[in-house]
């Protein structure tokens, strides 16, 4: 749900805010989680965000996500165009980042499944890729498999490209067909890049 669209705001709570958070996030996880949730609900109940456990050079990422929703972008943009100039200990990152990994495992309760368990085949439909997924014991009734699904291709791809270049995604069983038909879901990252370069070039 949108609410008041007051961004400035959010971010002069944040950094009121972000010393504390920056040194509590691993101690105190749900009480930050709480505090922010509260903060960006006052601009969308449907942002997601994420915290970053790892530092790279003391910075922690905090990650504001429009959850794979298309119609929370110009919430994610607006929010992209009055954040901080500078935030020392912190790495801003607008959109679930492409994440330069071999392998990702996401797990929701006893459900988990990595690069491994997916596969796919695919059509170019206009501007964009109709896929057919394939899931290793993929439940229809089950929709942790489609959130765990679509985490994973964020991962892969980035948000931002898997919101815009994705388009009809259709899940199965992979029992439902020969495997030696299908392609790795890793290749997806290579097709959707070659498709943004056709895209640019063409415009």
């Amino acid at each position: 749900m949108k609410r008041k669209n007051n961004y400035k705001s959010f971010w002069r709570w944040f950094v009121s805010n972000e010393k504390y958070i920056y040194d509590n996030v691993e101690q105190h996880p749900n009480d930050i989680v709480g505090m922010i949730q509260k903060e960006i609900s006052k601009i969308n109940s449907d942002l997601a965000f994420e915290i970053g456990t790892d530092l790279e050079d003391g910075l922690r990422d905090f990650i504001i996500s429009a959850d794979g929703l298309f119609s929370n972008f110009d919430d994610v943009l607006k929010l992209y165009e009055t954040s901080p100039k500078s935030l020392p200990k912190w790495k801003l990152l607008f959109f679930r980042p492409r994440r330069e990994r071999d392998n990702q495992s996401i797990g929701i309760e006893e459900i988990n499944l990595s690069y491994d368990d997916v596969f796919f085949t695919y059509i170019k439909h206009q501007d964009q890729l109709e896929i057919d997924v394939y899931i290793e014991n993929y439940l229809v009734d089950d929709n942790r498999f489609v959130h765990i699904y679509f985490l994973l291709l964020d991962s892969l791809i980035g948000e931002y490209d898997a919101v815009m270049l994705i388009g009809e995604t259709r899940f199965h069983d992979i029992k439902e067909i020969n495997k030696i038909s299908l392609h790795e879901f890793r290749e997806l990252k290579e097709i959707v890049d070659n498709l943004k370069e056709q895209l640019i070039s063409a415009n």
